[in-house]
Protein backbone atom coordinates (compact mmCIF):
# COMPACT_ATOMS: atom_id res chain seq x y z
CA UNK A 1 0.00 0.00 0.00
CA UNK A 2 1.98 2.91 -1.36
CA UNK A 3 0.83 6.45 0.17
CA UNK A 4 0.23 9.66 -2.07
CA UNK A 5 2.91 11.62 -2.28
CA UNK A 6 1.28 14.66 -3.10
CA UNK A 7 -1.54 16.42 -1.67
CA UNK A 8 -3.71 18.44 -4.05
CA UNK A 9 -4.83 21.70 -2.80
CA UNK A 10 -6.74 23.00 -6.14
CA UNK A 11 -6.63 26.27 -7.92
CA UNK A 12 -4.24 28.88 -6.13
CA UNK A 13 -3.76 32.64 -6.58
CA UNK A 14 0.45 32.48 -7.88
CA UNK A 15 1.96 35.78 -7.88
CA UNK A 16 6.01 36.78 -7.92
CA UNK A 17 8.20 38.92 -5.83
CA UNK A 18 12.25 39.85 -6.73
CA UNK A 19 14.42 41.25 -3.92
CA UNK A 20 13.30 45.14 -6.06
CA UNK A 21 9.80 45.02 -4.43
CA UNK A 22 10.50 42.96 -1.30
CA UNK A 23 9.55 46.21 1.14
CA UNK A 24 12.83 46.82 0.90
CA UNK A 25 14.04 44.00 2.80
CA UNK A 26 15.97 42.29 -0.55
CA UNK A 27 16.48 38.99 0.39
CA UNK A 28 15.48 38.80 3.62
CA UNK A 29 12.72 36.71 4.39
CA UNK A 30 10.04 36.82 7.38
CA UNK A 31 11.47 33.32 8.63
CA UNK A 32 15.16 34.20 8.59
CA UNK A 33 16.20 32.13 5.48
CA UNK A 34 18.09 34.24 2.98
CA UNK A 35 15.65 34.13 -0.13
CA UNK A 36 16.50 32.77 -3.44
CA UNK A 37 15.32 30.54 -6.41
CA UNK A 38 12.86 28.48 -5.19
CA UNK A 39 11.49 29.61 -1.82
CA UNK A 40 7.78 30.85 -1.91
CA UNK A 41 6.37 32.95 0.91
CA UNK A 42 2.45 32.29 2.10
CA UNK A 43 0.30 32.83 4.54
CA UNK A 44 -1.37 29.56 5.17
CA UNK A 45 1.16 27.43 4.73
CA UNK A 46 3.33 26.60 7.31
CA UNK A 47 7.56 27.77 7.04
CA UNK A 48 9.31 24.57 5.45
CA UNK A 49 6.11 23.30 3.44
CA UNK A 50 7.22 22.10 -0.08
CA UNK A 51 4.77 22.77 -2.66
CA UNK A 52 4.62 21.73 -6.77
CA UNK A 53 3.41 23.81 -9.52
CA UNK A 54 3.56 23.49 -12.57
CA UNK A 55 6.05 20.67 -12.01
CA UNK A 56 8.60 23.04 -10.05
CA UNK A 57 9.37 22.34 -6.59
CA UNK A 58 9.34 25.65 -3.91
CA UNK A 59 9.74 25.86 -0.28
CA UNK A 60 8.00 28.09 1.77
CA UNK A 61 10.70 29.99 3.74
CA UNK A 62 8.41 33.59 4.16
CA UNK A 63 4.83 35.05 5.02
CA UNK A 64 3.11 36.59 1.93
CA UNK A 65 1.51 39.80 2.53
CA UNK A 66 -1.84 39.27 0.23
CA UNK A 67 -4.33 36.74 1.85
CA UNK A 68 -4.99 33.46 -0.11
CA UNK A 69 -1.73 34.20 -2.26
CA UNK A 70 1.49 32.12 -2.93
CA UNK A 71 4.27 34.47 -3.76
CA UNK A 72 6.70 32.78 -6.04
CA UNK A 73 10.49 34.38 -5.58
CA UNK A 74 12.38 35.26 -8.77
CA UNK A 75 16.10 36.26 -8.21
CA UNK A 76 16.22 39.09 -10.67
CA UNK A 77 18.86 41.93 -9.43
CA UNK A 78 17.99 44.38 -12.35
CA UNK A 79 16.95 46.71 -10.10
CA UNK A 80 14.18 46.91 -11.50
CA UNK A 81 10.88 45.31 -10.95
CA UNK A 82 9.24 42.55 -13.33
CA UNK A 83 7.20 40.56 -10.82
CA UNK A 84 3.14 40.21 -9.24
CA UNK A 85 2.44 38.16 -12.70
CA UNK A 86 -1.49 36.88 -11.30
CA UNK A 87 -2.19 33.53 -12.51
CA UNK A 88 -4.49 30.89 -11.23
CA UNK A 89 -2.32 27.40 -11.04
CA UNK A 90 -3.00 24.14 -9.78
CA UNK A 91 -0.98 23.44 -6.51
CA UNK A 92 0.49 20.70 -4.58
CA UNK A 93 1.47 19.80 -1.47
CA UNK A 94 5.28 17.52 -1.79
CA UNK A 95 4.74 14.99 1.38
CA UNK A 96 7.99 12.87 2.70
CA UNK A 97 8.99 10.01 1.03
Amino acid sequence: DTVPRYEDLGECRITTYCPSCNDGAGHESSSGVYLEEGHAACRWLPNGTIISIDGFEYKVVDTCGMPGTIDIFIDDNSGECHCNTLEYKHVYIVKGE
